[in-house]
């Protein structure tokens, strides 16, 4: 891999890892939670940091729960964390390639839609990120089990996602997926493709 160091007898690529467990994160309130973990791994790409530059190959989520919400205004929790921020002189850039969740849940509550909102869970849900980068094309695969309204269904999302440049928005993100559903209940998920259904 790009960054990494090989021992030359055993070819082996070597780059530095930082694991945490038990990890949590909190929401700006302080009190509820956003993330929470059993196990954190950074993977820091080496050769970057000879042009003072700080890459994360790959973050790694084992068996994280994430509680993702929108409100009426359509404002995600996480809005904050996609800001783009202007950078001082004497910053180190920074950058993350690739995001791996394995086993996780993902807790979705969207109050922007349908009135009382739509409320989803995401269990057993792998999910893998690739060449992430604003303005590029990055990779992803997704298989998760999804709850809603007391019925279950499988999703698998495999495709490519493009996002913006860092002046526009995040939501001019391009999408190109192939999408495979299994006892999947497609109804309370009206309001998000109906514009996109011609009858």
């Amino acid at each position: 891999p790009t960054g990494c160091l090989r021992d030359r007898r055993l070819f082996i690529p070597f780059c530095p890892e930082f694991i945490f467990t038990h990890v949590v994160v909190k929401e700006k309130d302080g009190a509820s939670t956003f993330i929470s973990a059993d196990r954190l791994t950074f993977k820091l790409a080496l050769l970057p940091l000879l042009e003072k530059k700080v890459v994360l190959r790959d973050i790694e989520l084992e068996k994280p729960v994430i509680a993702i919400s929108r409100d009426l205004a359509g404002v995600f929790n996480f809005s904050d964390i996609l800001a783009r921020k202007k950078e001082k002189a004497e910053a180190i850039p920074f950058q993350i390639r690739g995001i791996r969740i394995r086993k996780g849940e993902i807790h979705f509550m969207d109050m922007a839609v349908a009135g009382r909102g739509i409320a989803s869970i995401l269990k057993e849900t792998d999910l893998s990120i690739s060449h992430l980068g604003w303005g590029k094309q990055s990779a992803f695969k997704l298989a998760t089990t999804i709850y809603q309204e007391g019925k279950r269904g499988s999703l698998t999302l495999a495709g490519s996602a493009k996002l913006p440049a860092k002046d526009k928005p995040f939501s001019d993100t391009v999408l190109s997926a192939a999408i495979s559903t299994k006892k999947l209940d497609a109804s309370p998920f009206w309001p998000y493709y109906s514009r996109y259904v011609p009858f």
